[in-house]
C-alpha cells in the first residue's frame, strides 16, 4: 500500500501546470513535514526488497534531493 499516493500524481501533472504547486501553501508545508519526519530515519525494517531502507531513500523516492 502506498500511503503517499498523491506524491506520484504530482509527477504526472502536465508541464504547463507545474508552476501551480509553488503558489500553494500545502506544497511547502508538506515538503517541510516529509523532510522533518524522514531525514533522521536510519533503518526501516521491511520484508520485501522493493521498499526503501532509510529515510533518505524515502525522500529520494518522493523527489526531494539535497
Amino acid at each position: 500500500m502506498h500511503s503517499m499516493a498523491f506524491a506520484d500524481d504530482i509527477r504526472s501533472v502536465p508541464v504547463y501546470f507545474i508552476w501551480l504547486k509553488y503558489i500553494s501553501m500545502f506544497f511547502y508545508g508538506n515538503e517541510a513535514l516529509l523532510i522533518n519526519q524522514w531525514k533522521n530515519v536510519n533503518n526501516i525494517t521491511c520484508t520485501t526488497p522493493m521498499c526503501a531502507h532509510t529515510g533518505q531513500e524515502v525522500l529520494k523516492t518522493l523527489g526531494f534531493v539535497e
